[in-house]
């Protein structure tokens, strides 16, 4: 990448699109719409415009459907871009998957920004859904887990519990482990749900490998989960778009 170069990055995840201005040191501002916004007539005047030399580059995780829409989409306001998708290695980066195009190029990408030579990882992103990658010293991804994010997880709650939906008309006091009022408690869980697992697998990892694991927490709801940690992480809320910037910039 030439010191003149720039970059508009556009992460396509399930709730919204984010995008980023890059030039040769690094992300400026970003900014993101969510999908029923873009949907509505003028919704995609909210799309940033670019100069004639500015290099527009995509990463999704969409259904078939919406992916198809978007590239359209920019394809109409931008003419030429590129998609990024998952690769088996990059940058000393090394997918553990059996089929690495089955892993979801955010995450991909998201350890990409994440991982430091050296360093054991732990990367927690809490979206849609949250999902957790492992990485060793060495580069190599051990696999990872996904599940519910913290809003998915009180949709599952209240569709398998119905009932339950009647207590949710408060919404006072502070969220705790231990609720004394059932809105709250409801709502409390996901949370400290998601804080849990990541504090197993954060223990199990340094147990596995036997050497200090680095966490890394990401995702629209990354700071309500960081809240709720008894380990130290670190949050890092555009990982994905620095894993895109890495990405082109080491191209």
């Amino acid at each position: 990448m030439s010191n003149k170069e720039t970059w508009l990055l556009f992460d396509a995840g399930n709730t919204r699109l984010k995008w980023a201005h890059v030039r040769a040191d690094g992300i400026e501002e970003t900014s993101a719409i969510a999908w029923p916004a873009l949907a509505v007539p003028h919704g995609r005047d909210a799309l940033p415009s670019v100069s004639p030399d500015q290099h527009v580059v995509l990463a999704q995780v969409l259904a078939p459907d919406r992916a198809a829409a978007l590239q359209l989409i920019l394809a109409q306001r931008y003419g030429e871009f590129c998609e990024l998708h998952t690769e088996a290695a990059f940058a000393g980066l090394r997918s553990g998957y059996r089929h690495p195009q089955r892993l979801g190029v955010d995450r991909w990408l998201a350890m990409l920004a994440a991982w430091n030579p050296g360093d054991a990882l732990l990367l927690a992103n809490v979206g849609t859904a949250l999902t957790l990658d492992a990485v060793d010293s060495q580069g190599q991804h051990l696999g990872g887990t996904i599940l519910g994010g913290l809003d998915a997880m009180q949709r599952g709650l209240l569709q398998a519990a119905p009932g339950l939906q009647r207590w949710l008309a408060s919404d006072d006091g502070e969220r705790s482990l231990w609720a004394d009022d059932s809105a709250m408690a409801i709502r409390s869980a996901p949370a400290f749900a998601a804080a849990g697992i990541i504090e197993l697998a954060a223990r199990r990892l340094q147990r596995q490998l036997g050497v200090p694991v680095r966490c890394v927490i990401a995702g629209g709801d990354a700071s309500a989960v960081q809240a709720r940690l008894d380990i130290d992480s670190e949050l890092r809320r555009d990982l994905v778009l620095e894993g895109m910037w890495k990405r082109v910039r080491l191209a």
